[in-house]
């Protein structure tokens, strides 16, 4: 049974005993004053039976390394004494075994695999997510012990025991616990198993004990329920809560009878990192988010709450609006694997109907039980027009180029949108719907092959497979390439009241063909241009007589 240990910074809390006990030998700590924040602590929201929620106590995601790291940074901004200080603190760690609660039957803390010259956040992040206890409560309890986090000019002693670990109020610190790694896991594993394993400890969730203000028993004690595994486990590493005199005045020292050491974990928690007792806001992160073919989108990636096993959902915004949500319950052995004591079913796949264009998607995890929220991240992506159905008779949009003297058409929608919003007027300018086409072939149509010229900056349309096999034999793709079928029509044999002739010119001068299906215009330029600019052909082929409407423009 693990000894029930409790704060080296609690073992005596009169600030003239502290002074005393230096020339005795004993570990000594006193209250760690600290000075009181823009936005301090209110000692009217301490509440003895719940001092911290457990979804905050126990997050194994509360801080990323990065973050950890920046926060020591910034918590001790000036130049390190001679021994160092904890932002700029390195080991070697040794490797941990698992620890396995036979009292519980699980694992509550995965194996710590030591490494050479790891820092202080390294040592905490590598713990928070092997015991799933929040970087933030190892940071507020190095600070609370040995006010390590703030400290430039600390002692060794303040690396030693800097989680008062192994240090009870009537006996010298245990040597098993020394050392900043050993102190940092011993305290985290201590934590676990507090709760997994919680008759064999004074104080545990549910029950209502005696809570003592301080070491001396005439100091007296109230009765106290406790309402969640983290505030036990509180009271069980620093067995005393603050009296009148200390959280009246929150941020210096109350009377001989006062005690600090959890009056100070929620202050300090309370100041660095928000109320202890609000919601933990969901973790999570985004894999993808991609057009999903035709205008849709697919967001992909996973969400949890810290010291949660349940799913919880997600919402995504597009463009500052809600768009969708969706359960984030998707197994992720991934997940899994590094966040172990969260559970498997985290992740998030989820595809939605978007419109046509550039979008900014943003998904947010939400955790609709305890009111939590996090952004995830945003990205931006592009989304695919529908183009429309291959069997169907659909427009074929037409473009003139200034620039090549020359005209474009496509049938596809998306090729028709990219040109719209990409060139400039000069180079494609967007004309109309010239005809109908299908994007497969039915009965009775031909396809229309298609060919591009570097050189002449323009394309070619054929419907003579001879034409094409010609083209492709006799010229290098530079003068003409091969692209693919454009799209299918009919044949210039057919003969149908529901068909229209697609007359064809060509320009001697800019070396591309004209094509038109409307008579009028044909008329047109035959009648207007001397056969140098535009020499009519033939009818190339024939087309459905009734035009398509076009699809809304981008």
């Amino acid at each position: 049974m693990q000894k029930s240990v409790r704060g080296l910074g609690m073992r005596f809390v009169a600030v003239v005993m502290a002074t005393l006990l230096l020339a005795t030998g004993f570990a000594v700590a006193s209250d760690v004053t600290t000075t009181a924040p823009a936005e301090a602590a209110d000692a009217s929201l301490f509440t003895p039976g719940y001092i911290i929620s457990d979804d905050n106590f126990y997050n194994g995601a509360a801080m990323t390394e990065a973050e950890i790291q920046n926060f020591l940074n910034a918590m001790a901004p000036g130049a390190c004494g001679a021994n160092g200080c904890i932002k700029e603190y390195r080991q070697d760690t040794v490797s941990k075994p698992q620890y396995y609660s036979d009292t519980a039957g699980s694992v509550q803390c995965t194996a710590y695999t030591g490494a050479a010259n790891e820092s202080a956040a390294r040592i905490i992040f590598k713990v928070q997510r092997a015991c799933g206890i929040s970087a933030k409560v190892i940071l507020v309890t190095l600070q609370k012990e040995r006010g390590l986090v703030t400290k430039t000019n600390p002692i060794p002693a303040d690396f030693t025991v800097a989680m008062g670990m192994g240090c009870p109020d009537t006996a010298a610190c245990d040597t098993n616990y020394y050392g900043f790694h050993n102190q940092v896991w011993s305290a985290a594993r201590q934590f676990k198993a507090y709760r997994a394993a919680p008759t064999y400890f004074k104080h545990r969730a549910g029950a209502t004990v005696d809570l003592l203000f301080h070491p001396s028993a005439s100091c007296g004690s109230s009765r106290v329920h406790i309402a969640n595994a983290a505030t036990a486990g509180l009271y069980n590493y620093t067995p005393y809560q603050p009296n009148a005199a200390a959280l009246a005045n929150l941020y210096g020292t109350g009377d001989s009878c006062s005690s600090y050491g959890n009056r100070n974990f929620f202050r300090t928690y309370t100041d660095w990192f928000g109320n202890p007792k609000t919601p933990a806001a969901p973790v999570g992160n985004i894999d993808s988010v991609a057009a999903a073919g035709a205008e849709a989108i697919r967001v992909r990636g996973w969400t949890f709450t810290g010291g949660k096993t349940d799913p919880i959902s997600i919402h995504v915004y597009v463009d500052g609006k809600f768009a969708t949500s969706a359960a984030a319950n998707v197994a992720r052995s991934d997940v899994a694997a590094a966040y172990p004591f969260q559970g498997p079913n985290h992740g998030y796949d989820h595809t939605f109907a978007a419109s046509y264009g550039s979008h900014k998607v943003c998904v947010y995890g939400l955790d609709s039980l305890s009111g939590g929220n996090a952004l995830l991240g945003c990205r931006t992506v592009t989304v695919k027009a529908a183009e429309p159905a291959a069997t169907e008779s659909a427009a074929v949009y037409r473009f003139w180029s200034d620039t090549y003297n020359g005209h474009f058409y496509t049938r596809s929608v998306n090729e028709r949108n990219k040109l719209i919003t990409q060139y400039p007027d000069a180079v494609w300018r967007y004309e109309a719907v010239s005809f109908g086409a299908y994007g497969s072939q039915v009965e009775g149509t031909v396809p229309v092959y298609r060919f591009w010229s570097a050189t002449y900056n323009g394309h070619f349309y054929t419907t003579s497979a001879a034409e094409r096999d010609k083209v492709i034999a006799d010229y290098p793709d530079h003068i003409w390439q091969y692209e693919s079928i454009a799209f299918y029509v009919y044949p210039n044999t057919a003969v149908s009241s529901d068909l229209k002739p697609m007359e064809r010119f060509w320009s001697p001068t800019y070396l591309h063909h004209f094509y038109t299906a409307s008579a009028a215009e044909a008329e047109k330029v035959k009648t207007t241009y001397p056969a140098s600019i535009w020499t009519y052909e033939n009818t190339a082929f024939k087309v459905p007589a009734a035009t398509p409407a076009a699809a809304p423009l981008p």
